[in-house]
């Protein structure tokens, strides 16, 4: 599947353009990005080519993986063995974690947590999906009708996984605005 999963997973312009445009004011130039599920490393190479990023692709494949470090031999990704419920990064360096298309293999709870780990006090979480409560957006259902019932119990809701990913985040002390020189 690794040799030719980018054949049928490839974004045309428009929606290339689109996503460029819906990420773009959550990337910071020079941040650390976490691509988990990376697959071939699709949307790595976009975040190390369009925004500057320094990507880490997390993918607990070794055929994906591979195919991924060939298409992207000459790109600022680095890449990993892993999975969302154990990181093998230490905590606090995500200026942004990306997900697409994989929140349905996930065990929610422990990736929550595993994630909020991750993420700098300020970093973004960013999930691309198919949500049951958005399926009346997709027009395919309607040739389809029966993998409406197929994906909608395997896929979990927008706000479901917002609740899970609230009560998995670990509480941070909040900072405490200090002056820099003793009065």
């Amino acid at each position: 599947m690794a040799d030719v999963y980018e054949t049928g997973r490839d974004l045309l312009p428009d929606a290339e353009a689109a996503w460029e445009s819906t990420v773009g004011p959550y990337v910071r130039t020079g941040a650390v990005v976490v691509d988990v599920g990376a697959g071939t490393g699709r949307f790595a190479r976009r975040f190390a080519q369009g925004f500057d990023a320094n990507v880490v692709a997390v993918e607990p494949s070794d055929a994906m993986r591979r195919a991924g470090r060939e298409l992207a031999s000459d790109q600022q990704v680095h890449w990993l063995a892993g999975q969302a419920e154990q990181l093998p990064l230490r905590g606090g360096i995500a200026g942004l974690v990306w997900l697409c298309c994989v929140v349905h293999y996930l065990d929610l709870a422990r990736a929550g947590t595993e994630l909020a780990r991750l993420l700098a006090p300020d970093g973004k979480l960013l999930v691309r999906s198919v949500f049951p409560d958005r399926f009346d957006d997709l027009a395919w259902l309607r040739w389809f009708p029966t993998a409406r019932a197929i994906d909608e119990a395997r896929m979990p809701a927008v706000e479901d996984l917002a609740d899970i990913w609230r009560r998995s985040e670990p509480k941070r002390p909040r900072a405490l605005g200090l002056p820099s020189t003793p009065k």
